[in-house]
């Protein structure tokens, strides 16, 4: 974005949302932001049905500089939708860098559409302020997944009991490590699945605690604690034994 350039937005749905949502008026101050950009003030210069022209006034943050402690992405069987939503916003608003679905022989849900979550996300950083959007990959089956994603630490939230807590597990970890937290399906993953996971040395096995947690529950309480664990690393109040 460059200071007095004027910005046409015609997307359908942005324009609803600018016109009928936000009730937006001519004249009046608005914020823009993406992650390439930073945060800038603008000033509505035309609005109509069809299109809403703002220009760029002032730049109020720069651009943050993503990954710096390593990405943390969230890998989920499919619920329901509305579940899934929840899970989607909230984990956006913690600090989700990305999603990936993941087909196991439980999950019950299948015909999600990306695009259509990708929606969610989309709210849930303008809601809480963050300047990049989680990105959406494609429905994948847990045997691609586990073939294709080696290269970063994967934290299997396993019911089992007599799995070491996730600060234990985080402690084995880089701060700068790309983490992908597996939540599974309503009904767990089966004995097959379970036994096909501890099969790859990049993947460990965590506890999320004496409760069987509902997978939404599961998501967002994992995430929550991998970015305390690196926070608090990161001040120095957490130390590798």
């Amino acid at each position: 974005m460059l200071k007095g350039v004027a910005i046409r937005i015609i997307s359908k749905e942005k324009v609803h949302h600018l016109n009928v949502v936000l009730r937006i008026r001519l004249g009046e101050s608005v914020r823009l932001f993406n992650q390439t950009d930073g945060e800038w003030t603008g000033r509505v210069l035309e609005k109509d049905n069809r299109v809403v022209v703002i220009e760029i006034v002032e730049q109020l943050r720069a651009p943050e500089s993503e990954h710096m402690l390593g990405k943390v992405t969230i890998a989920f069987a499919p619920i329901k939708l509305d579940r899934l939503r929840f899970l989607i916003e909230k984990c956006t608003e913690i600090g989700a860098d990305e999603f990936i679905p993941v087909i196991t022989e439980r999950t019950v849900v299948r015909g999600i559409k990306s695009s259509k979550l990708h929606a969610y996300t989309v709210g849930a950083a303008e809601q809480s302020e963050r300047l990049s959007v989680p990105r959406f990959q494609e429905p994948v089956s847990l045997e691609n997944f586990l073939k294709t994603q080696t290269t970063s630490s994967v934290l299997f939230c396993n019911e089992r009991s007599d799995c070491g807590f996730i600060s234990k597990a985080m402690l084995k970890l880089s701060n700068n490590s790309q983490i992908i937290i597996l939540i599974g399906p309503e009904g767990g993953f089966t004995p097959k699945e379970q036994a096909k996971l501890t099969f790859y040395k990049n993947v460990h096995s965590i506890s999320l605690g004496d409760n069987v947690l509902r997978s939404e529950t599961a998501a967002i309480f994992a995430l929550s604690c991998v970015k305390l664990c690196r926070a608090g690393r990161n001040n120095g109040a957490v130390e590798k034994t």
